[in-house]
């Protein structure tokens, strides 16, 4: 028999993918070989015995794109036919997994999937597979009621995201809610083998980052809900920053990107996250409750704190001084170099006979500059301050270094400089630790806790409540530690849950 050549046009559109007038077509080719001709083709016999039964045609019994038309015949006519419309290949087991898609679909690195090739019956348009669905992970939003359960894992997810989103959203005019939002649906609050190290994919996007990507098996939507298998390059990213920063520039670049396709969801055009995740949906996403999901997202974890500015805040913060047994009025007002007259209106609720038998005293006050920070569990947001004066020098940074994972920031300046607690709190703990060494951890009004390492001396007490910029020790060298330095942390729970300061604090 002839060979047979089957060209079908296959588009590679996703739940998730975006519909773009500046990507070309996709393209199959399908060679059916004289084996599969001979399980395809009706035998003589065969169209005999269909003769004898049902007045049809030839041409209903060869490889046509109108086998459809088969079902409506007799069950005998549908077994004569239903062989001929192999090359099609969906069947209804397919189609059923297939159905309801909201975000990206079952990537796996498995074996060679089956491929499916679908011919369809009118010309495509234009789509952009450069975003696409992959590894359909497990999310906790429901497809049929659109509800969210919150759980701790994505609350932690938003945590290690929510503020590059902030910080990209801001320079790019474009919401960080519903970035946040998409990375979430996309990648299953970060469970993605895409989205994770060493990729941070958060995306989906195709393609090479600096020349660097990875491969997966993809599913793609040929835009009639029906399925097929390719394997894919998508861009590696490294570190969430870049794949945030990479996204904005897709969506905002006109000459580069689809900045012209997308500029509905800019902040100056929407004057919302709900009418930008509206915007969205049939562009970005062809699911028709994108947008559903994303604002149920959006408001479940109240991920609109990410699209405010942090707005720094210059405030005056009094400068305390521990009373000891030998201190007098003329020693201090000689060592912080004050007015007699200053220290009584400072302290002015206290009489001047009784102001040694305090245990502290205004002593001084000095305009600091505090950022706001929010506990995402809580919601609860309090303002805090960098934690030394100035003269420091940032020694080690939050994040990997080397083998081991820093979970603070690290603060050099001379032993025995003071240490100011970084927002009002409780000491909720204290003491020695042969990494940590002379140690204070604070509890603050929102939640968060803030750690202080490796101190010379501590001047705070257990559940003792000091105020912001109130002192509580002296930087030292104690522990694990190769010089003077002020290991300074913030955190979600005791000794777990950290967070990077340089996020939220502007460290000079």
């Amino acid at each position: 028999m002839k060979k047979k050549m089957l060209i079908a046009v296959v588009v590679g559109t996703l739940t998730s993918g975006i519909v773009s007038p500046i990507i070309g077509y996709a393209a199959t080719n399908e060679f059916v070989t004289k084996e599969s001709q001979t399980e395809t083709l009706v035998t003589e016999e065969e169209q005999l015995s269909e003769e004898e039964t049902v007045d049809t045609s030839e041409e209903e019994t060869t490889i046509s794109s109108e086998t459809e038309a088969s079902t409506e015949t007799t069950e005998k006519e549908s077994t004569t036919t239903t062989e001929s419309s192999e090359i099609e290949e969906t069947t209804t087991e397919t189609s059923n997994e297939t159905t309801e898609s909201s975000t990206t679909e079952g990537t796996t690195s498995s074996e060679e999937p089956k491929k499916e090739v679908v011919t369809p019956k009118e010309p495509v348009k234009e789509v952009a597979p450069i975003i696409s669905e992959i590894e359909q992970p497990n999310t906790e939003v429901s497809t049929s009621e659109i509800t969210v359960v919150k759980n701790q894992s994505t609350e932690e997810f938003i945590e290690s995201i929510g503020d590059k989103a902030r910080e990209v959203g801001q320079e790019y005019n474009l919401y960080a809610s519903v970035m946040i939002a998409q990375a979430i649906l996309e990648t299953g609050s970060g469970t993605s083998k895409l989205s994770q190290s060493p990729n941070y994919n958060l995306f989906g996007i195709k393609g090479s980052y600096k020349g660097q990507s990875a491969n997966f098996y993809t599913n793609e939507d040929n835009g009639k809900g029906q399925l097929y298998t390719i394997q894919a390059s998508f861009r590696k990213y490294p570190s969430y920053k870049e794949s945030f920063e990479d996204y904005a520039e897709l969506l905002t670049n006109e000459k580069e990107g689809n900045g012209r396709f997308y500029k509905g969801v800019l902040k100056n055009q929407a004057k919302d996250y709900k009418e930008a995740t509206k915007f969205l949906t049939g562009r970005y996403a062809t699911d028709t409750q994108y947008d559903q999901k994303l604002n149920k997202l959006i408001e479940t974890y109240d991920l609109t704190f990410f699209d405010k500015k942090l707005e720094k805040q210059g405030s005056i913060q009094a400068v305390y001084h521990d009373v000891k047994e030998k201190d007098t009025i003329d020693n201090l007002l000689t060592e912080y170099k004050i007015t007699k007259e200053e220290l009584l209106a400072w302290n002015k609720t206290i009489k001047e006979a009784d102001l040694l038998k305090q245990s502290k005293l205004v002593v001084g006050q000095e305009k600091v500059t505090s950022y706001p920070i929010r506990n995402i569990k809580t919601k609860q947001e309090s303002r805090f301050i960098v934690p030394l004066k100035e003269g420091y020098v940032i020694s080690s940074s939050f994040g990997d270094r080397g083998a081991e994972h820093h979970n603070g920031i690290d603060l050099a300046v001379p032993e025995n400089t003071l240490i100011y607690a970084s927002s009002k709190g409780k000491v909720t703990a204290k003491g020695f630790d042969s990494s940590a060494g002379n140690y204070v951890i604070l509890e603050h009004e929102n939640g968060l806790k803030t750690s202080y390492f490796h101190m010379n001396r501590v001047v705070v007490s257990l559940n003792q409540t000091v105020e912001m910029g109130e002192m509580i020790g002296f930087v030292g060298s104690t522990g694990n530690s190769t010089g003077a330095h002020l290991h300074f942390a913030i955190n979600t729970e005791l000794w777990s849950g950290y967070m990077n300061p340089a996020n939220y604090l502007n460290f000079k």
